[in-house]
């Protein structure tokens, strides 16, 4: 199959029979969830887990999250899910939320949980893909359908860009509500409860549920979870990320080459109105609004790291706020995207 154009499948019964078909067949498929879309390829299949480190340029190191369709599901590819674990589970699943589990001898190939006593596993909030793991009856892996380090897809269409002749197909369930990544909780060790990386479900609404939670030093050269060791989701423009208001962003219309700017909706309508006082009009410039708040700003950001490639821009200056709980996800999504920080605070 591969070598083959992607074929575009959608969400009725019929494409996702075929779809579930090529799964089970050792094919890679691409699937939504409310995150971003990932990579589908059958847990139990070594050879076909394989195909998705090749597809993707991923290193081996780098262990992947199993998703599944259900709680049953987990527990025959886990030890006894701890009391914090099974809390969590019922708290937020199906949901943005990864768990980190001990994983039971010789269930998976050592490939899927990189060699580590442990697996990532989630339900995701998405009904076509939980339904798709019920056709297949068996687990998938599921890391984001990008090349390794690109930005993440929130569309079909950016993983047909990115795989277009390296996967078997895409199921296009329209563009992904939340827009980064799960949230990765390591339960594995019920006294060392730990946030591994953070996403949608914040630190303060896990407290809640299993009470207060370790953040002793993390193991990053051995890393549990996915997005904790290399660079991530950057565009091929660099990026500057920039905290500070509109006076701090100002400047920007004023230099001499191609340049893109993401802020927030404020900012953006207050750097529209300056343009034409302030714009060298003998270059290009391109505005984004990432929206009024932080909802927003995930969502949209993926999207706009991916746009901004298509452009004549030499450079992206990203708007960063200031890091709290609920900023946490997409902080850690757009400072892995940068290369550098400026601070206009």
């Amino acid at each position: 199959m591969v070598g083959s154009q992607i074929q575009i499948f959608g969400t009725d019964d019929a494409s996702l029979n075929k779809a579930a078909k090529l799964l089970k067949s050792g094919e890679l498929v691409a699937f939504p969830t409310e995150t971003v879309y990932g990579l589908g390829a059958l847990a139990t299949d070594e050879r076909a887990v394989l195909k998705v480190f090749e597809a993707k340029g991923r290193p081996s190191d780098n262990p992947l999250i199993v998703t599944v369709s259900s709680v049953e599901m987990v527990e025959k590819f886990v030890g006894p899910i701890n009391s914090s674990g099974k809390a969590l589970m019922d708290a937020f699943w199906p949901g943005s939320l990864t768990l980190i589990l001990p994983i039971a001898t010789s269930c998976l190939p050592n490939v899927v949980s990189a060699g580590l006593k442990t697996v990532a596993v989630r339900m995701p909030d998405n009904a076509v893909t939980r339904k798709l793991i019920e056709l297949v009856g068996q687990p998938i892996v599921g890391p984001s359908a990008n090349i390794s380090g690109r930005p993440s897809p929130t569309k079909a269409e950016h993983v047909e860009s990115d795989f277009r002749y390296r996967i078997a197909g895409v199921i296009d369930d329209g563009t992904t509500p939340v827009g980064i990544e799960s949230t990765i909780v390591d339960v594995s060790d019920e006294d060392n409860i730990t946030v591994l990386r953070p996403g949608d479900i914040r630190e303060e609404q896990i407290a809640q549920v299993v009470g207060p939670l370790s953040h002793g030093p993390v193991d990053t050269e051995k890393p549990k979870a996915p997005g904790m060791k290399y660079r991530h989701y950057a565009p091929l423009v660099p990026v500057v990320a920039k905290n500070g208001g509109v006076e701090d962003f100002l400047p920007y219309l004023e230099v001499d080459y191609p340049l893109a700017i993401a802020v927030p909706s404020t900012i953006y309508r207050a750097l529209e109105d300056d343009i034409a006082d302030h714009m060298n009009m003998d270059r290009e410039l391109v505005l984004y609004d990432l929206g009024e708040d932080v909802k927003d700003f995930q969502h949209r950001l993926y999207g706009i790291l991916r746009d901004v490639d298509e452009t004549p821009a030499k450079e992206l200056i990203l708007y960063v706020p200031l890091e709290s709980d609920e900023t946490a996800g997409y902080l850690n999504r757009a400072l892995k995207a940068s290369s550098s920080f400026e601070d206009g605070l």
